[in-house]
C-alpha cells in the first residue's frame, strides 16, 4: 500500500511551505505610538499643574494690617480728631468734613502684588499710598514721604502705607453711631482679582461718627 504522502520514485516531494510571522511592522507601530503617550502623560501633568496653581493662586490672600500696626492723621490734620470718651477719636467739625488717615499694609505672601484702589463706601471718599520707611528710633508710622495714586506695587514681604480720606455724614439724619469698618482693598496677582477687607485697628474701633446723646 502507498500513501498519498508518498512521492513517487524519481519524483520531489512538495510540501506546503512553512508558516512564519513577521513581527516587524508591530514592532514599528508599537515604537510609533510610544511618542503619541509620552506626549500624553506630559500633557497630563501640565494640566494637573495648571489646575493645581489655578486653585492654589484662587486662595491666595496675603494682604493683611501692618505688623506696627499704626493709624492716625497725615501730617497737617491732627486738629479735626478729638479723643472720645468711649476710645478712639471723632472727627471734630459738621457735615461734610474730612480727614485723611494712614495705616499701614502688608504683602505676607511669597508672590509681589498690584494695589489698585480703595473701594469708596459711606464714609471713605478717597484713597491713596505712600512707601513706608521705618528708621530705628523714629516715627512709627515711618518716615514722610508723598501722597501717590494707585496702582500700588507691593512686593513680597514688604509693608506700604495707605491713606483714606474720611467724610463726615449727616448726622442730623436717625442720629446713629457708626464707626469706620474695614477698608476695602481692591489687588490683583497671578491673573486674578481680589477685594480684601483690612482692619486698621483690628477689633477696636478707631474713628466714631455721629454721637449718640
Amino acid at each position: 500500500m502507498k500513501f498519498c504522502s508518498e512521492a513517487r520514485r524519481g519524483e520531489s516531494a512538495h510540501y506546503p511551505a512553512p508558516v512564519t510571522t513577521d513581527t516587524t511592522p508591530l514592532a514599528g507601530h508599537r515604537r510609533a505610538r510610544l511618542p503619541v503617550i509620552v506626549a500624553a502623560l506630559v500633557a497630563l501633568a501640565l494640566a494637573a499643574a495648571v489646575l493645581s496653581a489655578a486653585a492654589w493662586s484662587s486662595r491666595y490672600d496675603p494682604l493683611r494690617p501692618g505688623p506696627v500696626g499704626f493709624v492716625g492723621p497725615v501730617a497737617g490734620e491732627s486738629d479735626r480728631l478729638s479723643v472720645d470718651p468711649s476710645g478712639g477719636f471723632r472727627i471734630v467739625g459738621g457735615p461734610g468734613t474730612e480727614v485723611t488717615l494712614q495705616f499701614g499694609v502688608a504683602n505676607t505672601g511669597p508672590v509681589g502684588i498690584t494695589i489698585d484702589g480703595i473701594v469708596p463706601d459711606w464714609s471713605i471718599v478717597a484713597g491713596t499710598w505712600s512707601e513706608y520707611r521705618f528708621v530705628p528710633g523714629g516715627l512709627v508710622n515711618g518716615e514722610p514721604a508723598p501722597e501717590r495714586p494707585f496702582p500700588a506695587r507691593v512686593p513680597a514681604h514688604r509693608e506700604l502705607r495707605l491713606a483714606v480720606t474720611v467724610r463726615q455724614p449727616d448726622c442730623a439724619k436717625g442720629n446713629r453711631t457708626d464707626y469706620l469698618g474695614p477698608v476695602r482693598v481692591r489687588w490683583h496677582a497671578l491673573g486674578r482679582h481680589h477685594v480684601t477687607l483690612v482692619q486698621p485697628m483690628g477689633n477696636d474701633p478707631y474713628l466714631t461718627f455721629c454721637d449718640p446723646h
